[in-house]
């Protein structure tokens, strides 16, 4: 098939290709080609997009998520866009009138509650408990702020600076490169840095696959509301505010929901041949 239609989602300024794959429009060869998809995404010579969502048949599941960040490689999970790909399978009627589905990525099992929010129209996700938690020392990075390691689905640093001008004001890319690059990490890690105001998380991320800041992160959300709940351990609510909106995480037994505005921006037909020129 030389052309197939896509949806661009966006998740509080964290953007996505939808591709709604279950009749398997595109090979397992084709979904593989890294350099395809890393053009897609790119924001001069393709659609431009921090990754690409693959909607798939699961048995026993509502559906299955494929993901591929900006740099064309699939990793194991992202919040927002699990949060998007969420939102489409309802629009497709995946969730068979019921306001919670299942789903599937990268061998593990989430459970999604529709209609939350505000307005309710956000889809929550809920997180396995971070594992891997402090596994890893940062203490050689320099930073005399709280700090901590732990994987979301996939890995993350979190850094906690002392003011929110401090953050407002920090190189993110050159503070956060040296750190995703390092040795210490041999498959590379994203990297957080928060601040704390009142009742309020900061929150910035450099993103590995995107390699830069993007607007917002699911993920990095999570990791950063989970270090919170263990500086301080009654909190049970977490607003954190990323520069393409609010996000929050709410814990229920010890589990990390992530909830969030997400909608369809337009729709369209990615042409995979003159991508591939």
């Amino acid at each position: 098939m030389s052309a197939v239609p896509f949806t661009k989602y966006e998740s509080t300024g964290n953007d996505f290709i939808v591709i709604d794959n279950r009749k398997g429009i595109i090979s397992q060869a084709l979904q593989s080609n890294r350099a395809l998809w890393a053009r897609a995404c790119h924001r001069r010579y393709g659609i431009g997009a921090d990754g690409v969502l693959f909607l798939h048949k699961k048995p026993k599941f509502n559906f299955e998520m494929i993901y591929l960040n900006a740099d064309g490689a699939q990793v194991e999970m992202c919040g927002n866009g699990a949060r998007a790909l969420a939102h489409f399978a309802a629009s497709l009627k995946l969730n068979r009138g019921k306001n919670s589905m299942q789903f599937f990525s990268s061998g593990v099992e989430y459970q999604v509650k529709l209609n939350q929010g505000p307005k309710k129209t956000w889809p929550s996700i809920a997180f396995p408990r971070p594992n891997s938690v402090d596994a890893i020392s940062l203490k050689s990075f320099g930073y005399s702020g709280p700090h901590l390691y732990l994987n979301t689905g996939v890995p993350h640093t979190v850094f906690v600076l002392a003011t929110l001008a401090e953050l407002k004001n920090l190189d993110i890319v050159k503070a956060a490169l040296p750190i995703r690059h390092s040795m210490l990490f041999p498959r590379g890690t994203n990297v957080n840095f928060m601040a704390i105001e009142g009742p309020k998380i900061h929150l910035r991320t450099f993103e590995r696959g995107v390699e830069d800041e993007t607007y917002s992160c699911g993920t990095g959300a999570v990791a950063a509301a989970c270090f919170y709940r263990m500086l301080l351990a009654t909190v049970s609510r977490v607003t954190l505010m990323t520069k393409g909106g609010p996000l929050l995480v709410t814990f229920s037994r010890e589990i990390p929901w992530l909830s969030g505005p997400t909608r369809a921006v337009f729709k369209g037909m990615l042409s995979l041949t003159q991508l591939s020129e």
